[in-house]
């Protein structure tokens, strides 16, 4: 086994497909993402097929997919309200867009969500609304779906904000739309890969149908290339398995940074770096004038206290004191006294993973994924790499540093790719970025003593905890403050009368605890 310093061979049993590694990387600096805003648009079925229910009992596919789209409209309002979001049904016997287009109907444009938005489709996912759907838009099967897609790119070419992300969400439960119409089948194509060169990001979220839903049919072609290279999972059954699966497409997979990972000897590999957790807060307020309702913008201002003047950016020193006199700075000696590596990552040796000790934990950790478009060939060294940690069961060593920062000793947790019966991805594959803690970051407490229990107090303990504990996950837990707090806002902007309730999972379930400790000797 190889330690500190010393690989000892254990690069060299890194299998690859031959790519050269090479190149360089821009190192440790934040991926410069495009201005602009997130456009979304819902492209949802609305055929006979959509309305037929299921057995589940949970509302047809077409409620389904509404009520998908109502949740992302309302989480849009409490995470990034500037984005854009936009709905476009097809089949309907009726039509409504800009290119009168048949059988497609532009059900809300592309726009930033609010109230009135969320109450439409409210109605529409209703009992009343699905049975009043015949009168209102209609059902049809003659539609063409490149008609449908060039709805979606007119509606995305007319807003006028710039869109730095465009992406399609399809909703459907018919595997072969144009099964008897090859010319219709052959523009959907050509449709879809226009899209594509336009970078407009077409994905399927198909449901459950009666049959089978073979996506080698028709949308293994019209989709975009990073959904044809991995495996579909199972078409979504009930209404969690389709939300979760909306979330993870609609979700924005932004990396914080793109940094070099140096492996020694001349290799290099690109890998980005993404934040899996963080805390999540109520928004900020913001100010308004109390006469006109408008947003006001706050300015702050620095002012001399012995002479009362504005002070100027250049006219403003840092000082640090030592030795009870002030050690004077400028803001550029204090961002040079920062750099004290080469920005990146770079590899000093591996540990075994159990020398990873859960008091180690500094702050949370980050995730490393490869990134061929900064190095080519990236992907396939980083999958080695992982491949072997894993089957070894070590954990790479590193030193990590990003522009104007300290740098940190990190350790590399392997994880490898986990998927669900449905052939959905759980838990991607990668390393997770663990921060190490330098000496003096761990301290020695002094501890009183105090009276211990004896040994048989300490054997019913243990019983008691073996009664009680169980497996955490951070998914079965809603913060019951933020909880309230948007349920309550929420009633406000939508005018109703009661907050809608919600369960507070971190009270303790009192009644279960007793029934399942209640045999344990007192």
């Amino acid at each position: 086994m190889a330690f500190w310093g010393d690989s000892g061979g254990f690069l060299d049993d890194l299998e690859t497909d031959g790519t050269e590694i090479g190149g360089g990387v821009d190192a440790g600096k934040s991926n410069q993402y495009e201005v602009g805003r997130d456009g979304l648009i819902f492209l949802i079925d609305a055929t006979v097929s959509m309305f037929v229910k299921g057995e589940d009992e949970e509302g047809t596919p077409f409620q389904k997919s509404i009520t998908c789209a109502k949740n992302v409209l309302m989480s849009k309002i409490i995470s990034s309200d500037k984005d854009l979001v936009g709905v476009i049904l097809f089949g309907t016997e009726k039509n409504q867009n800009s290119s009168d287009f048949p059988n497609v109907y532009d059900l809300q444009a592309l726009d930033m969500p609010d109230a009135d938005r969320i109450l439409q489709l409210e109605q529409l996912e209703s009992s009343d609304g699905v049975q009043s759907f015949g009168n209102d838009y209609g059902n049809s099967d003659g539609f063409a779906l490149s008609d449908a897609l060039w709805a979606c790119s007119k509606m995305f070419a007319s807003t006028t904000y710039k869109i730095s992300h465009k992406r399609i969400l399809l909703f459907t439960n018919n595997d072969d739309p144009h099964r008897v119409d090859n010319e219709k089948k052959k523009r959907a194509i050509r449709k879809a890969k226009d899209l594509s060169d336009l970078g407009i990001d077409l994905q399927l979220l198909h449901l459950k149908s009666e049959g089978e839903f073979d996506v080698n049919k028709f949308y293994i072609d019209i989709m975009d290339d990073e959904e044809e290279e991995g495996d579909l999972p199972d078409p979504a059954e009930k209404l969690d398995e389709l939300m979760m699966r909306v979330r993870m497409k609609e979700y924005k997979k932004r990396s914080t940074a793109s940094v070099a990972f140096q492996l020694g000897g001349g290799m290099n590999m690109g890998v980005s770096i993404y934040s899996l957790n963080r805390p999540q807060k109520k928004g900020s307020y913001i100010h308004v004038d109390s006469r006109t309702n408008e947003e006001v913008q706050c300015v702050t201002k620095y002012i001399c206290r012995d002479t009362g003047q504005e002070l100027l950016p250049t006219d403003i020193k840092f000082y640090q004191d030592f030795a009870g006199e002030k050690v004077i700075f400028e803001k550029e000696e204090v961002a040079q006294m920062k750099s004290l590596v080469d920005p990146g990552l770079t590899l000093i040796g591996f540990k075994p993973k159990d020398t990873l000790k859960l008091h180690y934990h500094i702050k949370p950790s980050s995730f490393l994924y490869p990134d061929d478009k900064k190095v080519e060939g990236s992907a396939a060294l980083f999958t080695s790499l992982l491949n072997r940690c894993s089957a070894r069961n070590v954990i790479p060593i590193c030193t990590f540093a990003r522009s104007n920062t300290a740098p940190r000793y990190v350790a590399l947790v392997p994880q490898p790719e986990e998927i669900d019966e449905h052939g959905l991805q759980i838990n991607p594959p990668g390393f997770h970025m663990v921060y190490l803690p330098y000496a003096d970051d761990i301290r020695k407490l002094d501890v009183e003593e105090h009276p211990k229990a004896n040994e048989q107090q300490i054997d019913k303990m243990k019983e008691i905890v073996d009664k009680l504990k169980f497996t955490y996950t951070s998914d079965s837990f809603e913060n019951p403050a933020l909880q309230k707090f948007y349920r309550c806002l929420e009633a406000f902007a939508l005018d109703r009368d009661e907050v809608e309730t919600f369960e507070d999972l971190t009270e303790p379930n009192t009644e279960r605890m007793d029934k399942k400790s209640w045999f344990v000797d007192r």
